[in-house]
């Protein structure tokens, strides 16, 4: 292969490497946005039910409430649960019939925020010319420590 040749794949490799980083960022902002929801629906009991107690009085008529709450909840878990992972294409919360809601996929271990701990690593300085980068430590005088205690 001539030098032409080899500049051209590795400017291929690098290309695939940013758009399956872009695709694997629009599909766990997909994943965060349904886990998002599902919080969302779990905070909102709490004050629907207090609100719900406070305008019947009375645990028979806020029954209907909770039942549709819950509904919800129901439909908005089946949401976030059939989300896939973008990187191996499995669900990314669900193996066999268990639905765990961790922040890695439970088939391929893909962090829930690979995609920010790229865009950090890319938005970080690089060192300055000639090799290493400079890092500064400030210690602090605890000669006063070593006295004891007054009596």
């Amino acid at each position: 292969m001539s030098e032409v040749d080899l500049e051209s794949v590795s400017s291929q490799a690098e290309g695939d490497e940013v758009e399956d980083r872009a695709v694997l960022g629009r599909g766990l902002a997909k994943v965060r946005r349904r886990r998002w929801l599902l919080w969302s629906v779990l905070i909102v009991y709490l004050p629907t039910m207090w609100t719900t107690q406070k305008i019947t009085h009375s645990f028979n008529d806020s029954l209907p409430v909770f039942f549709i709450w819950f509904l919800v909840l129901l439909a908005v878990m089946a949401f976030s649960a059939v989300v896939r992972c973008p990187r191996c294409g499995n669900y990314f919360h669900v193996n066999g019939m268990i639905l765990l809601y961790l922040r890695n996929c439970l088939h391929c271990q893909l962090h829930l925020t690979a995609d920010k701990k790229w865009r950090g690593a890319a938005s970080k300085p690089s060192p300055p010319e000639g090799g290493t980068a400079i890092k500064l430590t400030i210690t602090a005088n605890i000669a006063h420590l070593d006295k004891p205690p007054p009596p």
